[in-house]
């Protein structure tokens, strides 16, 4: 199951279209391992009523910036997280939410990758209210 898991995150990481991010998930566990290119991506997140939503983003960078903003389903941006840098710098950082009565339905997360280097790690997930 790791081996499947690895494989799909090495297939999204270096596919040029990440299509399959159309299909929400009931479950968000990333790491991204950024090399210094510049790309955008949305990740969708399924919430169900009555559950408590957990989400954070972590990561370190050499140049370049990192952006992830998240939007609930009507659109509203909820939170987000950056990363910017001067040339040559290091920047590190973690953006921890946890949201008792998430909005259910389709939820966003945007990255903007501009030419950083590093990793984020990206992990959403609900569980029962009072948990």
């Amino acid at each position: 199951m790791k081996k499947l898991l690895l494989l799909s995150l090495l297939t999204f990481l270096t596919a040029s279209s990440f299509s399959q991010n159309d299909v929400p998930q009931n479950r968000i566990k990333k790491t991204l391992e950024l090399d210094g290119s510049s790309f955008q991506k949305e990740i969708k997140l399924m919430v169900r009523e009555e559950k408590t939503l957990r989400y954070s983003v972590k990561g370190k960078i050499t140049g370049g910036k990192f952006d992830v903003k998240i939007y609930d389903p009507n659109g509203k941006k909820e939170n987000g997280f950056l990363l910017s840098t001067m040339e040559g710098s290091n920047a590190k950082g973690s953006l921890i939410e946890v949201n008792t009565d998430p909005i259910p339905g389709i939820w966003v997360f945007k990255i903007d990758n501009s030419k950083s280097k590093g990793s984020i790690s990206l992990s959403a997930f609900q569980n029962n209210r009072g948990l």
